[in-house]
């Protein structure tokens, strides 16, 4: 992997004089956030998850995704993105109602 979070790259390149640019990251970020947010709450209402702050389960998500990436990109390692997904994924599985699984 030679790449990392374009969102994330170019939100940490943004300078205080850079405002308008920072506020559009973030729209990018929080679409997503609300997005994922979304998907555990229909889950958890259709008995699948347990109660949880369905945002911060979405921050985990995005920050992990985001780490992951970065990661690849420094190691130039698919491997470590795909070990730090199933790891992310089995913390997140954690949080299934047992007959689920």
């Amino acid at each position: 992997m030679t790449r990392g979070c374009p969102y994330g790259t170019l939100g940490s390149k943004v300078s205080a004089d850079d405002e308008l640019i920072r506020q559009d990251v973030n729209l990018i970020f929080e679409s997503a956030k609300r997005k994922l947010a979304a998907f555990f709450i229909q889950e958890k209402a259709k008995g699948r998850l347990h109660a949880r702050q369905h945002r911060t389960q979405a921050d985990f998500c995005l920050a992990t995704i985001r780490g992951a990436m970065l990661i690849g990109k420094v190691d130039r390692s698919r491997r470590r993105v795909g070990e730090v997904a199933r790891e992310a994924i089995a913390h997140l599985r954690s949080f299934l109602i047992k007959s689920v699984r």
